[in-house]
């Protein structure tokens, strides 16, 4: 057989059934109906006509692949007497007949009509099988199906302007992989002024030879990731079925919106009426909330990952089957015509009519036998009332006929409601740990209310490859759930979260789906939103190795070094059988413990790299000035000592050969101080055990938050709406006070500056949180204060004491007479004030939480002491860091409600604590970056947007503050970190300029913080976006209810009034004139004065929730004091700051 030559696809001029015994699909066999050059036809259909299944290359196996070896066999002809029948039976009794062996017990299967596939134990086997004489003398046919011996990969980030040759040309692959066979570039959709184009994008479709996607492939000295293909989900807009595109459909039309037989466009039953093609449900054919959809995209997903054919992976989702009871329900009452024309329902209940009098008088026992039949009952359970008297004499002038009355039904007792019923969740999850479990958890209390500790384990069906389990659930409202991996420990039961799904709507059972599907983990509403769980019951411990952590000897000096870290169980009292990997070329790995797992990240700019990954068996090369993160999540963490090993190649070695261990070192538990620390350990030879020289790191404890205040029901830790773009944030609430002579007129960080500057518009507010002395967040931006006190002998001398503002109780902040660094330094008293409430320092976050309206968002900074370049800290013996996390988030997790939190620091380590401490509210990197106006720091990861970038990657935050300057000298680092998937705030004294805030909005910046917002605020209408959008989410609530309250025929006559007022226009100002929004009013009442409702008017059954902000007077609060301090102090010498302040006195 010629492995060279492709494979001939079918004939077109073949039957249907001949196509489909030459196993060609049947959606490709439709397009080729009207394709005769598929070149020539655009690239949605071009991708459609190039099915996995028309592949070119190879034939058979390759001794590299795997398996499994499956042969597909069919029938030449179909003539019975031309062999045996295929029959799996049978045809396996012709291949022992043959004594064709080397077959897997199950191994002859039917998988259609005339279809056989075989599966075999080895390459060899099946490709002597595909040339067996026996094969051709009994005129079968046997071919190895494509997506057994080829894989589709995405790879992207390829140049537009490449060409595919040029790509496959570039290719290095990796060893065991096979050569590319196909590659295809993605398209992109673009309709500009109703032309519709196609536009070329980064991603291109790659078919490798084999049965092994590689992880990488190498273009030009550039690793370049890849991904499985995931084959699309393709509906058509004619007759509303998947699989074809309407350019190549030959059905006749189907609505989407009620399901009869003509186009959507000219149906006019809106959304809530509407009834699916598919499932008969109240949605759109179209929409993809339709189990349909989603069974659809679960065949896709499993042909994708298991490379199976449609068939295959179809019967492990069967369609959705409606109940009798549910089909009886919507079915019109039957015909049955009759001679007379009468439907059956109108026979068995209709009135009897009169009866004439009798020509020879009365028949008694006639009349009594039609009534007795009248009087039983129907077996549909209705009877008939009838009352006969007693019949007349026979004298014809006195007869009187009593006739029966009409007929009524009977009432039955009405049967008790169910509320409600079994429903069996199904889930396809890919790539599931050993050890770890797939969970439920929901809104009702059968799915644990959200709570993971109360959590639903599913069960496991081998066979179908999916977790499934049948619970019962309410069916008198919608239920929500997600899914979730953990790690279950038997011994305590205690849950750790791995990965659980983050959309920011859960899935949903409506009330009026009866039939359960099959989900795909992390697929919902066409996103996939997976994120890494956060700390229940293990810690995290973080080895930082940075600033050239390694000092060995000089013949080792200059050699690249992997480092590697290996949880080790300590054992007391007893002597266990270890298997240390320092002894050998760790061949074999140590057993870890259950719950125990280490994840590496390299600060680098190749993203392959930059994520958390699982540590390898060598562990991770470190580069000369690079920065190492090595994470080991571990339930106990007190009874795990920490093996260090260092590897490096030989000059001598092959590519094949393995790295050489040059050392090792342990770390044990009682070394580690309760939070942060550093440490510096001997090297040990392997060979000789003599020291070689010592390693340097770092090291970062998190412990998990005592009181379980994270749950499952919404995570905004990755979520950032694209429609968030230019957002203005108040620095300090309405500005910095003291950094010029010209501070703003309200006092920084009060509540009167916060709801100030709430007033002017401002989308959230940005202020400062530390801790007092009690243990209190409180909101100030200096680490330290000044009071005044007295000498003994010197009553009229007073001076100032600099004190930390952590050594001061809540108490003392707010009765002492507290002054800011700069008051107590030039002995001049800024603002005299503090007698009005909301014009204190130091009010609580609490405080700040309860008072600021909820449509405002926060930028939440936590305050933390940083290294400088020569070794002085910001603040010294600072609370410890595990602590003051705590403290933060407990009053942020129980007093925020529904406000917008964005969570920051400059200390990459708070970050990191914030990020794994809580799963709900995003954290940003603060960052200095390149600047001569402050000091640098010492971490490495501060000194630049890069390392910025590289750092919110590997610790899997949503994004960076950005020092403008920085951005500013080199606007490139937007793009960088945009296409980095960050988000990019900007900060500094360059913002507080109109002319810089809208230049930095057109850069693409989601948010700017500056000074003086009243003055320098660039919105038309001053009100937040978060404001906005909660104007438009109860505008469609009370569309809603108007739509409810409305008769059918008036609900489908103002369906384009409703549609067309639905849309979000918050972001473009001409649109909001235009549908008359008002600018500041948030109350119902002004939202209902806007929606016709024809019966009755709404705002009779709206409450009124007027929330008016009151603008801020402060001159006519303020007493005129100013000059009276002067003179209580003697002219001090003002201290003389140097040319590079610290960041401490700006944000």
């Amino acid at each position: 057989m010629d492995l060279d030559t492709p494979p001939e696809p079918p004939d077109p001029g073949a039957s249907a059934s001949s196509r489909k015994r030459q196993g060609e699909d049947t959606n490709v066999y439709a397009a080729k109906k009207t394709i005769t050059d598929p070149t020539q036809v655009n690239p949605s259909v071009q991708s459609l006509y190039i099915h996995p299944s028309f592949t070119e290359g190879a034939k058979s196996y390759s001794d590299d692949d795997n398996g499994p070896f499956i042969v597909q066999v069919s029938r030449e002809v179909e003539d019975p007497s031309s062999g045996a029948s295929l029959r799996a039976i049978n045809f396996g009794q012709f291949l022992h007949k043959h004594k064709i062996g080397s077959i897997i017990h199950d191994g002859v299967k039917n998988i259609g009509r005339n279809k056989i596939t075989v599966e075999f134990t080895s390459a060899q086997a099946a490709n002597n099988f595909l040339v067996s004489p026996v094969l051709k003398l009994c005129k079968y046919r046997a071919i190895i199906p494509t997506y057994n011996i080829t894989r589709m990969g995405l790879v992207k980030g390829v140049p537009v302007d490449w060409s595919m040759d040029e790509l496959v040309d570039s290719l290095e692959l990796p060893p065991g992989c096979g050569e590319v066979l196909k590659s295809r570039r993605l398209n992109r959709k673009s309709v500009t002024e109703g032309v519709i184009t196609w536009v070329p994008t980064q991603s291109v479709v790659l078919t490798f030879r084999g049965q092994m996607l590689p992880a990488k492939v190498y273009s030009y000295h550039t690793s370049l990731p890849v991904e499985t293909y995931k084959l699309p989900t393709i509906q058509c807009q004619n007759c509303c079925r998947f699989g074809h595109i309407k350019t190549i459909c030959r059905s006749k039309p189907r609505c989407y919106r009620c399901a009869q037989p003509h186009t959507g466009d000219s149906c006019l039953v809106i959304k809530e009426l509407s009834t699916c093609l598919h499932c008969s449900g109240s949605h759109f054919a179209t929409d993809k909330d339709c189990p349909e959809f989603s069974r659809q995209q679960s065949i896709k997903m499993v042909m994708s990952q298991n490379n199976k054919s449609y068939i295959e992976a179809s019967s492990q989702f069967p369609p959705v089957r409606r109940s009798y009871a549910e089909i009886t329900k919507e079915m019109f009452t039957p015909t049955n015509v009759t001679s007379t024309k009468t439907s059956y329902r109108q026979t068995v209940f209709r009135s009897p009519r009169p009866r004439a009098p009798l020509a020879k008088g009365y028949d008694k026992k006639a009349v009594q036998t039609i009534v007795g039949d009248y009087s039983s009952s129907l077996p549909n359970g209705c009877a008939l009332n009838n009352n006969v008297e007693n019949p007349p004499s026979q004298d014809r002038k006195k007869e009187k006929i009593q006739l029966p009355r009409k007929m009524s039904l009977k009432n039955l007792p009405e049967k008790p409601e169910i509320l409600s019923q079994d429903w069996t969740f199904s889930v396809y999850v890919p790539n599931v740990g050993p050890k770890e479990k797939v969970v439920i958890t929901g809104s009702t209390a059968e799915l644990g209310e959200w709570n993971y500790k109360k959590c639903v384990i599913l069960d496991y069906m081998e066979e179908k490859g999916i977790w499934t389990r049948n619970l019962v659930i309410p069916n008198t409202c919608d239920v929500f759930y997600r899914y979730a991996i953990c790690l279950i420990n038997e011994e305590n039961n205690d849950i750790i979260v791995r990965k659980w799904e983050t959309h920011i709507h859960p899935r949903v059972i409506k009330e009026n789906i009866l039939e359960p599907g099959t989900d795909i983990f992390g697929e919902y509403d066409g996103k996939q939103k997976i994120c890494r769980g956060w700390l229940t019951s293990q810690t995290l411990v973080q080895f930082k190795f940075m600033n050239s952590p390694l000092k060995l000897k000089s013949r080792l000096g200059g050699r690249l070094m992997n480092i590697k870290v290996t949880p080790v169980q300590l054992s007391f009292g007893t002597e266990p059988h270890v298997e240390d990997s320092s002894l050998s070329t760790d061949t074999m790995d140590v057993e870890v413990p259950m719950g125990v797992y280490v994840e590496v990240a390299t600060l680098d700019d190749d993203p392959a790299i930059c994520h958390l990954q699982p540590q390898e068996q060598f562990g991770r090369e470190y580069k000369q000035d690079g920065v190492l993160l090595v994470n080991v999540f571990a339930p106990n963490p007190k009874g795990l000592a920490y093996l260090i090993d260092f590897y490096s190649y030989s000059t001598r070695a092959s590519i094949e050969d393995p790295p050489c261990h040059i050392g090792y070192t342990y770390v044990l538990p009682n070394m580690f101080k309760p939070s942060e620390g550093n440490l510096e350990l001997p090297v040990t030879c392997n060979v000789k055990h003599r020291p070689l020289g010592t390693v340097n790191f770092e090291y970062l404890i998190v412990c998990p938050m005592e009181d379980s205040l994270c749950k499952l029901d919404v995570s905004y830790t990755k979520h950032w709406d694209p429609t968030w773009t230019g957002l203005e944030v108040g620095h300090r609430g309405l500005g910095a006070s003291f950094k010029t002579k010209e501070g703003n007129a309200i006092r920084e960080n009060t509540i009167a500056s916060l709801k100030k500057a709430a007033a002017s518009g401002a989308d959230m507010l940005e202020f400062d949180v530390q801790l007092s002395k009690d243990m209190i967040p409180v909101i100030y931006h200096d680490f330290h204060v000044c009071i005044s006190m007295k000498r003994k002998k010197e009553v009229d001398f007073t001076e100032m004491l600099e004190l930390p503002v952590k050594d001061l109780t809540l108490e003392h902040l707010q009765k002492l007479k507290v002054y800011h660094l700069v008051e107590g330094r030039n002995h001049e008293i800024l603002f005299f004030d503090e007698d009005l409430e909301e014009h204190q320092p130091f009010p609580t976050l609490e405080e700040a939480l309860k008072a600021l309206d909820e449509h405002v968002g926060f930028n939440i900074e936590l305050k933390w002491t940083m290294e400088m370049e020569d070794g002085t800290f910001e603040l010294n013996n600072p609370f410890d860091m595990n602590t003051y996390v705590d403290k933060v988030l407990e009053v942020v997790l129980k007093n925020a409600g529904q406000r917008r939190i964005v969570l920051s620091c400059f200390n990459p380590d708070i970050c990191t604590m914030v990020r794994n401490k809580q799963n709900k509210y995003p954290v940003m990197f603060l960052t200095v970056g390149v600047t001569e106006k402050y000091q640098p720091y010492r971490d490495p990861r501060c000194l630049s947007i890069p390392a910025a970038v590289q750092n919110a990657i590997s610790s899997d935050i949503l994004g960076i503050v950005a020092h403008t300057e920085d951005l500013l000298r080199d606007p490139t680092q937007v793009k960088l970190a945009k296409d980095a998937g960050l988000v990019l705030f900007c900060w500094g004294d360059d913002n507080n300029d109109k002319n810089t805030i809208m230049k930095l909005k057109e850069m693409g910046l989601h948010a700017v913080i500056y000074d003086k917002l009243d003055q320098y605020i660039t919105k038309e209408v001053k009100e937040s976006i978060f404001l906005m959008e909660a104007r438009e989410s109860q505008r469609d609530i009370m569309r809603m209810a108007a739509l409810d309250a409305l008769p059918l025929s008036d609900a489908s006559s103002s369906t384009h009034t409703m549609g067309d007022s639905a849309t979000r226009p918050f972001l473009d100002l001409s649109v909001r004139h235009k549908v008359g929004v008002p600018s500041t009013v948030t109350s119902l009442e002004s939202l209902a004065s806007t929606i016709e409702i024809r019966d009755e008017p709404v705002d009779k059954k709206l409450k009124r929730n007027r929330d008016l902000i009151m603008s801020i007077d402060k001159e006519s609060q303020v007493k005129e004091q100013r000059g009276t301090f002067k003179g209580l102090f003697p002219a001090g010498d003002a201290s003389k700051g140097s040319p590079k302040k610290s960041r401490v006195n700006d944000l």
